[in-house]
């Protein structure tokens, strides 16, 4: 049985062993956790007239593993989440 990260060798080959599910997750490598992988926001398909200067822009700048409209959504949320920090204060 192989686990990622030499997680199997931790075990000590002590298959037979009942493995809590906290225990076993202080033994892997969180190093290489990737964050969202499972978790994804509810998203809502609207019609949005943007300036086509703007879309190119955005179109011009995507990175290769996401699409502009990603980036879209997350230049929106970067700025809410500095207007609302402007306005907490």
């Amino acid at each position: 049985m192989m686990l990622p990260g030499g997680a199997a060798n931790k075990l000590g080959n002590r298959y037979e062993k009942w493995w809590t599910v906290l225990e076993f997750m202080r033994m892997l490598p969180w190093s290489m956790a990737r964050r969202g992988v499972f978790y994804r926001p509810v998203k809502q398909q609207i019609t949005l007239r943007l300036d086509a200067d703007i879309v190119a822009w955005f179109k011009k700048h995507a990175r290769d593993d996401h699409g502009y409209q990603a980036e879209i959504n997350r230049a929106l949320r970067r700025h809410v989440q500095h207007a609302e920090r402007v306005s907490e204060t």
